[in-house]
């Protein structure tokens, strides 16, 4: 996949947003795909580039809940399962997102009772309140589209990993279903391939590349399959 330079940049500060629903797909070519969306009625909204750092303990008390606390550039976002199937690496089909510093604190008290106050999310007071230390950080450009209201990120991962990720926002588990189909339904229109078994999204990757002892964990806390 070859990218140009970004085109635009993106804050990430926004309240919850409810529950994504999201597929990933082998990564077609970029000009290909751009083509096909704009054929499709769509359009390009041209690129961004972001840095993602991913924090757990080290015997990962998050992860193993399929929880996932990351910093986006400068803004926090937490992943926590919606109740339905379990997939892996953040990659679970549907998440609700937390985001914003204030309320993913909020979410991390409630959830395991960590000591953090308001305005208190920050790495330094994570490690020394709550043992949780970055595990993972990589860059992403990823090159945004939109059709019928879906959400197409063809993503490109500074470590080398592709993929593309079709996406849906829903405000309710009810509308799970129905978001997933009309994924499906856009990817069959663009041509695009789901990843099998053996592959995932980028931080699955990641993990499985460079973070072995991670990923025994999850292998174990049945989170990431063994291969």
């Amino acid at each position: 996949i070859l990218f140009i330079i970004p085109l635009m940049s993106k804050a990430y500060l926004s309240p919850p947003r409810g529950i994504e629903v999201e597929r990933k797909y082998l990564p077609p070519d970029a000009d290909a795909l751009s083509k096909r969306v704009t054929e499709l009625g769509g359009e390009s909204l041209g690129q961004i580039r972001f840095t993602d750092t991913y924090y757990d303990t080290i015997d990962c008390l998050l992860a193993s809940k399929d929880e996932w606390l990351r910093q986006r550039d400068d803004a926090w976002e937490l992943k926590i399962p919606t109740g339905e199937e379990s997939r892996s690496g953040g990659e679970r089909t549907s998440f609700r997102e937390i985001e914003g510093g204030h309320q993913v604190g909020l979410e991390l008290r409630r959830r395991h009772g960590f000591d953090l106050k308001e305005n208190e999310l920050c790495p330094l007071l994570l490690k020394e309140k709550c043992g949780i230390i970055p595990f993972a950080s990589f860059e992403t450009v990823r090159a945004k589209f939109k059709l019928r209201g879906l959400a197409l990120d063809l993503d490109l991962a500074s470590f080398g990993h592709g993929v593309l990720e079709i996406e849906l926002m829903v405000d309710s588990p009810e509308r799970i279903y129905e978001a997933e189909q009309q994924i499906s339904q856009i990817a069959k229109e663009i041509g695009v391939q789901p990843l099998s078994g053996s592959q995932g999204g980028k931080l699955e990757t990641y993990i499985r590349r460079y973070k072995p002892k991670i990923l025994e964990n999850l292998i174990d806390a049945g989170i990431l399959s063994p291969s």
